[in-house]
């Protein structure tokens, strides 16, 4: 739970500040295969890591094995935090029902992302979303 809040919180200032670079920079550098892995995970939330594993050319423990070495954490766990990632971001910004923002982040049920998201945050979606909207006021 802290990592995630730690990524989220850093993620935010660094956006605030305009950095945009950032992320280029570190694309830049990682080898084709991974890069077209994150990039093909951030464009579509609801793959899982089953096909992206399949469309690497990579078996699945080189690609995991490969994945945790440049990454610090397993492909599953990245997909989660984008995925709460994108949950948070809309929460924050939409009125979206907690259903439709499941969906848009990639989980198959709204029950198993907010039981994601709980653990995660250590708060439920709909609490987030009331506090949120307490700290833009």
């Amino acid at each position: 739970m802290h990592h995630s809040l730690a990524c989220a919180v850093v993620g935010w200032c660094w956006e605030e500040r305009g950095g945009g670079g950032l992320q280029q920079l570190v694309q830049e550098h990682l080898s084709p295969w991974l890069r077209n892995v994150l990039q093909a995970m951030r464009k579509d939330l609801s793959t899982g890591v089953q096909e992206h594993i399949a469309r690497s050319g990579y078996s699945p423990a080189q690609f995991r094995r490969h994945f945790h070495q440049i990454m610090r954490c397993s492909p599953h766990e990245y997909l989660t935090r984008i995925r709460m990632e994108r949950a948070r971001q809309l929460l924050e910004t939409t009125p979206l029902p907690i259903t439709a923002i499941s969906d848009k982040a990639g989980f198959a049920n709204s029950e198993h992302f907010t039981r994601q998201f709980k653990k995660s945050f250590n708060i439920s979606p709909s609490q987030y979303r009331q506090i949120s909207k307490r700290l833009k006021m």
